[in-house]
């Protein structure tokens, strides 16, 4: 500071900023950059750039419901992504994915031994249902007046 700086300030309240300002400029020449306050302003959308969002978030929409038919298969083609004008605060929360369980190989074994079980006893069950009885229980049930099928 010059000495008519000084005489100046000697009257006037004593500022920290404009002092470190003062100190700032007289080392390096030059001001230092001071960060201006970030107020976020709300920025006006023209129709076009209404028209231009509503389109990226319709194209949005037609390729996350195409990824979630992949992902959980065609079964699930029912259920769609609402739409986002219809909804504007919502929050896409998906269901969580019931895990599969897994099977042992003995469980698998046991399984396919069932089924084979199953299948066998099925065949057998036909096989009695189709049997005609032979020609001594034919007799034996005439006599006794039973019919037979």
């Amino acid at each position: 500071m010059s000495k008519n700086e000084d005489k100046e300030s000697i009257g006037k309240p004593f500022k920290i900023s404009t002092a470190l300002l003062q100190i700032n400029t007289s080392n390096t020449g030059r001001k230092p950059h001071l960060k201006k306050s970030s107020t976020p302003k709300k920025r006006i959308c023209t129709p076009q750039e209404r028209e231009n969002q509503q389109r990226i978030d319709r194209e949005n929409r037609i390729l996350l419901r195409k990824i979630l038919e992949q992902h959980h298969g065609a079964k699930r083609r029912s259920s769609s992504v609402p739409p986002s004008s219809l909804n504007p605060g919502c929050i896409h929360t998906f269901e969580p994915r019931i895990p599969q369980v897994i099977m042992t190989s003995n469980q698998i074994n046991a399984e396919k031994r069932r089924q084979k079980r199953d299948y066998e006893n099925l065949l057998l069950l036909q096989k009695i249902q189709n049997a005609k009885p032979s020609t001594s229980i034919a007799d034996s049930f005439k006599k006794t007046g039973k019919r037979i099928k």
